[in-house]
């Protein structure tokens, strides 16, 4: 059985939303830099960390991690760890 599911996925129409301040998020932001040309974050802080400062990539300010569920609705694609395995649990349900 194959481990890998390749998707496609139309990320011009809405920005893909990124959750979170973990070290590997800015890894997947330069990944999706390559397809989206607008990236959305929600880091619960005031400015982006300083790997996740890349083109296109835009801090969604005044929201918590704790309620970015608010934001998935219409999504293509959300990525998300919080750096707590219950919340990212909770927000991935």
């Amino acid at each position: 059985m194959n481990r890998h599911f390749p998707i496609f996925v139309d990320m011009h129409q809405v920005p893909p939303l990124i959750v979170g301040t973990a070290p590997i998020l800015a890894a997947k932001i330069r990944l999706l830099g390559k397809s989206a040309s607008c990236i959305e974050v929600i880091t619960g802080e005031r400015d982006l960390p300083a790997d996740f400062q890349l083109p296109g990539v835009r801090l969604l300010e005044g929201q918590s991690v704790r309620t970015a569920h608010r934001q998935f609705r219409g999504r293509p694609l959300i990525v998300i760890d919080c750096g707590d395995e219950k919340l990212n649990a909770s927000h991935a349900a």
